[in-house]
């Protein structure tokens, strides 16, 4: 994938940052509390690899450690990043400045959902495998992705390409199909340096060393960067003698996935797949496969391991850091990387079917813990387990009628509990009837709906009230904007939400809520009300397709070339997933920029393959196939997308001029 691409999906770094500035600010049970190592509702049936984290007979017990003990454990304090709280507060500076460096909205531009799930030939109506894929990221206009079939005597692969990258990166063979999801494991790390910019140099294991520098001209201006063995320099403040560096494995594997991808367009058995999945380095991906009678998926690619030794003196590779690290001593360098064959995985799942929409990967007794596990919040994966697990004998229907759910389960737990609030306050006649809606719901997202908007609105009010008296009394209300993304407080699929329905439910008097849930919610509800109301007066107005609206952007940046706004379904925790940008600020209409940039349903034993993406199979938008697709797409419908061309043909090479 294209580099910028790559980084835009790349997890740690920025994350590392993020919960740096927070735990400096909320101190460690706050932050536990608000941002736990797994999210409240997981388990070993939720993680992309099911059970225990068991993985070829490998977990954390195998070296003595207790699993329990293990994630009982403070990854904020010095054993795990080397530093002392009192150093990380000192780095704030550098923090702030290495997020606004490369951690803000404008490389923010991908997101980092996306859904995929697979179903053997036991749980399907035909007896053969089946998955599904739909990659999350930013909607343009025109699309990042090209349609293509490429043949040659050997070759005949159908998908999908990203624009300026060769060949399929996310399709099929006429007997084999793929699709990838974001892991978000850390596959990136922040470190911090002890440098002196006088003399060009910087401080590890005790001793001086000179800083390496790179040079290039931008538009004729020029640059440096200066590298330690961590990587470069994002940031650094001569006055405090520390800098902070990025290492990613990007940088030394830069070309490696190219021969992963090339693999896939010419694989014809699932080994093939598998065997593709050992060249894959960054970003690191869950790569979901199927052949004529297998399936599965593993999550590819490098995670590098860093050994750390625990209180009890027991030492254990894992995967990132909570925080920065201590860049300026051996100890927490990388020691290699998670071996292949341990990597998460689940192939030919014994209970008929696997999934990995960004959720936890593996539970907490895998061997080589994810400390830099930056998880979303488990809404689609929860949907989608549900699902799958009450659908035996699965069709491509079935698959596309999940690809095309617009439930919300964190609705489905919020929405009763704010309705036993308000159900005996003494309301006028709209707040009644708001109340009547929200009761009546079943948690779907269409545009002809007036309960989500009651209930999203609501939702961001609940967010505020609870979010903004935590900023305003830890310092942490100037850095706001910093605070997005999959760890942050606001963001499209953070664990803001999914916090509020597990302590709603299980501890709605936490002084998270000032002693009581209900209060929380009766304040939040009257003031969506009331906003709604001064907004689009009568509540028959307020259909979610009116507030909740979707643009394509054009990625040239020529306004006059955007597409829309148009009504669209679903929301961030949906499996079809259209995901608004909140920062915060309450505001109509919400705009959708991020979604399914395509779905595919494959059956190759079958060969049944079904497409379809928010475009057409041309860039140029004079084209008449310029958006083809985009109506298809709104409305859940699918294209055939079968590997049926078949070329002869010969080539000639023609000098110029002959």
């Amino acid at each position: 994938m294209s580099f910028i691409l790559s980084w835009g999906l790349a997890k740690g770094f920025c994350d590392e940052l993020r919960l740096s500035l927070i735990y400096t600010h909320l101190g460690y049970n706050l932050t536990q509390e608000l941002f736990p190592y797994y999210p409240y509702y997981t388990n070993g049936s939720l993680t992309a690899m099911p059970g225990n984290g068991t993985v070829n007979n490998l977990n954390l017990q195998s070296f003595n450690i207790s699993p329990s003990y293990f994630w009982s454990l403070n990854f904020y304090s010095n054993f795990a990043n080397g530093l002392s709280n009192e150093t990380l507060y000192k780095a704030i500076p550098l923090i702030i400045s290495s997020l606004n460096e490369i951690c803000s909205d404008p490389l923010s531009f991908v997101d980092l959902g996306s859904n995929e799930w697979e179903v053997t030939g036991n749980y399907s109506s035909t007896g053969y495998p089946m998955m599904a894929n739909d990659p999350h990221l930013t909607l343009y206009d025109p699309s990042l992705w090209l349609p293509l079939q490429l043949v040659s005597p050997r070759l005949n692969v159908t998908g999908y390409e990203l624009v300026g990258e060769p060949g399929v990166l996310i399709g099929h063979t006429e007997n084999t199909a793929w699709g990838l999801t974001t892991p978000l494991g850390a596959s990136s790390n922040a470190y911090l340096e002890i440098v002196n910019m006088e003399n060009h140099s910087y401080l590890f294991n005790g001793e001086w060393l000179p800083l390496k520098e790179y040079n290039f001209t931008l538009l004729n201006k020029k640059y440096t960067i200066y590298y330690t063995n961590n990587g470069p320099l994002v940031s650094y403040n001569n006055t405090l003698k520390m800098g902070i560096s990025l290492y990613w494995v990007n940088q030394y594997y830069p070309f490696l996935t190219l021969i992963s991808e090339f693999l896939l367009d010419n694989s014809t058995n699932f080994s093939q797949l598998l065997n593709a999945a050992r060249y894959w380095v960054e970003p690191t991906q869950n790569l979901a496969m199927v052949s004529k009678n297998e399936t599965g998926f593993i999550t590819a690619g490098l995670y590098p391991l860093i050994r750390i030794t625990l209180p009890n003196n027991e030492s254990v590779e894992v995967v990132g850091g909570r925080t920065i690290l201590n860049g300026s001593i051996p100890n927490y360098e990388p020691v290699g990387y998670i071996p292949f064959n341990y990597l998460p995985q689940s192939i030919n799942p014994e209970r008929g079917f696997a999934f990995a929409p960004n959720q936890p990967t593996a539970f907490i007794d895998y061997p080589y813990p994810f400390v830099g596990g930056y998880w979303v919040s488990d809404g689609r994966a929860l949907t989608i387990y549900r699902y799958l697990n009450s659908h035996r004998n699965m069709t491509i229907s079935d698959m596309e009628s999940l690809q095309s759910n617009v439930t919300d389960s964190w609705a489905s737990i919020l929405d009763p509990v704010m309705v036993s609030c308000l159900k005996n306050e003494n309301f006028s006649n709209n707040l009644k009837e708001g109340v009547l809606l929200l009761s009546a719901w079943n948690y779907t997202f269409y545009q002809n709906e007036v309960a989500p908007t009651i209930y999203t609105y609501t939702l961001l009010n609940i967010i505020n009230n609870v979010v903004n008296p935590v900023l305003n009394e830890h310092g942490l209300t100037q850095y706001k904007n910093l605070l997005t993304g999959t760890v942050g407080f606001y963001g499209t699929d953070t664990l803001i939400t999914s916090d509020l329905a597990y302590f709603a439910t299980h501890n709605p008097n936490s002084s998270l809520f000032n002693g009581s849930f209900c209060k929380v919610v009766n304040l939040s509800y009257n003031e969506a009300m009331s906003y709604l109301s001064s907004k689009l007066g009568n509540i028959s107005n307020w259909k979610w397709g009116n507030v909740h609206v979707l643009e394509l952007i054009n990625p040239a940046g020529i306004s006059s070339l955007n597409y829309g706004p148009i009504p669209i379904w679903g929301d961030g925790f949906t499996p079809s997933a259209a995901y608004f940008n909140f920062n915060g600020t309450i505001s109509i209409p919400l705009i959708v920029s991020e979604g399914p940039s395509l779905r595919i349903v494959d059956s190759p034993a079958t060969n049944q393959f079904y497409s379809i993406f928010p475009g057409g199979p041309s860039e140029n938008p004079a084209s008449p196939w310029f958006e083809t697709q985009l109506n298809s797409w709104l409305n859940f419908n699918y294209y055939p997308f079968s590997p049926v061309v078949e070329v002869n043909a010969t080539w000639y090479l023609i000098p110029r001029g002959g």
